[in-house]
């Protein structure tokens, strides 16, 4: 455009700046800018931030507020794995009532800077039945060095489920979590398993989201197996007499009588 429109207004009781990052947001990371008011002696009404302009593959809360009173929050921002690598002008846009009218005022233009992951990470599939312990195995492949460790936390875990954080180096090749179930983790596959990589420079954290996915799979429990008693084999049917035994019973009955004197 070739003319703007600028109008002499009574200074705003507030001003805004955005803490510049140290550090680089990473494609399918997050970050949480630090926004600081500045506020004139008596003001203190609740200020609404929103990103004037997103890059390319950059999305943002919607609005985030600084509670009245208060001097800073943070404003979330995140990188998915298009967002293009270099670095960027942002500027944070706040507004604030004042005198019973919206005030607005921009933060002054900041650096971001976005970077490829440090790693990359494949969370394979794991399987256990309800109140069973499972074991999430992940490959990692190493992008680039990082110094100190890095903290992992799986996440997207179905419900029931838990699972304790760990670390990892720039060497390692694998991790390990050791997830535990209860009788109420509803069976099914649960894909939607990623893991939240932490890795501190300079101070601050650089937050890789990895892994996205995975698949927790949750079995029914096998029933139990039915003991069955052995059925007890029949006595062998009596043997008919022939008339001879018979006689030969009558006989020694006759020959061998009871205490009372009468024949068996």
């Amino acid at each position: 455009m070739d003319q703007i429109a600028a109008a002499v207004v009574e200074e705003v009781p507030f001003k805004i700046n955005v803490v510049e990052p140290k550090v680089p947001l990473v494609r399918n990371g997050t970050m949480d800018l630090k926004v600081v008011a500045l506020r004139r002696p008596g003001f203190d009404e609740p200020i609404t931030l929103r990103m004037i302009y997103n890059p390319p593959g950059i999305g943002s809360a919607n609005e985030v507020m600084i509670p009245k009173g208060e001097t800073n929050a943070l404003y979330r921002i995140n990188a998915n794995g298009e967002a293009e690598v270099r670095t960027w002008k942002i500027a944070v846009l706040a507004t604030a009532p004042v005198n019973g009218a919206a005030a607005w005022v921009s933060s002054q233009l900041t650096s971001l800077t976005v970077a490829e992951p440090f790693l990359a990470m494949k969370i394979e599939m794991a399987s256990t039945e309800p109140g069973q312990a499972a074991r999430v195995l992940c490959t990692l492949d190493q992008k680039a060095p990082f110094e100190g460790k890095a903290t992992c936390r799986l996440l997207g875990l179905p419900n029931g489920a838990t699972t304790a954080d760990a670390t990892i180096t720039k060497d390692d090749k694998q991790l390990v979590f050791d997830v535990a179930t209860t009788a109420a983790t509803p069976v099914g596959q649960h894909r939607s398993l990623f893991c939240a990589v932490t890795i501190v420079q300079t101070g601050e954290p650089i937050i890789h989201s990895l892994g996205g996915g995975g698949c927790l799979r949750i079995d029914a429990p096998k029933p139990a197996p039915v003991e069955v008693a052995a059925a007890k084999p029949a006595p062998p049917a009596a043997k008919p007499l022939t008339h001879l035994e018979k006689l030969r019973l009558e006989h020694a009955g006759k020959q061998n009588p009871d205490a009372t004197g009468t024949p068996k």
